[in-house]
């Protein structure tokens, strides 16, 4: 009796174990896709964002990107930082026009199904703003921080 007892608790510990494990660990699908888009990126840092998408951080060109890619492997987004001086000039035309009082706390650069935005959070003393912006200038979308309400 002792012994089936025993054995009972060692499977239920090597299940859990491989369940916390398969929570941690991407498929082989999802980074064989990985791996063919980003050939020569650094060490993948993997996460599960949620039942269906796994988010990779890594290094790519001296810059950290994240990317987010279903249970099949399909790509969805990648993201990474950009500076000021990287943005093209029509979307620092826009910020210095519509938003001359605020600062730039984080620039993004973001690509879903080939198609690139620019994501600023912007700042002053009295409010924020989550701006995307397309490559030619246009606002996309305007989130005042206060309200969050869509301004834009």
């Amino acid at each position: 009796m002792r012994n089936s007892t025993a054995i009972l608790y060692l499977m239920i510990f090597v299940f859990q174990g491989v369940a916390v494990l398969q929570k941690r660990v991407a498929s082989s699908k999802v980074r064989k896709a990985f791996a063919a888009k980003f050939e020569s990126a650094g060490k993948a840092k993997w996460a599960k964002k949620d039942k269906q998408l796994w988010e990779v951080k890594f290094n790519l060109e001296d810059k950290l990107y994240s990317a987010v890619f279903n249970r099949a492997g399909q790509w969805l987004e990648t993201r990474y930082e950009l500076l000021e001086t990287e943005l093209p000039a029509s979307v620092r035309n826009t910020l210095k026009s519509k938003f001359p009082e605020f600062d730039q706390e984080k620039i993004e650069i973001s690509t879903k199904q080939n198609i690139i935005v620019y994501k600023i959070d912007l700042i002053n003393d009295e409010e924020a703003h989550d701006v995307i912006i397309s490559p030619n200038g246009k606002i996309i979308k305007d989130i005042d921080d206060e309200s969050q309400e869509k301004i834009g």
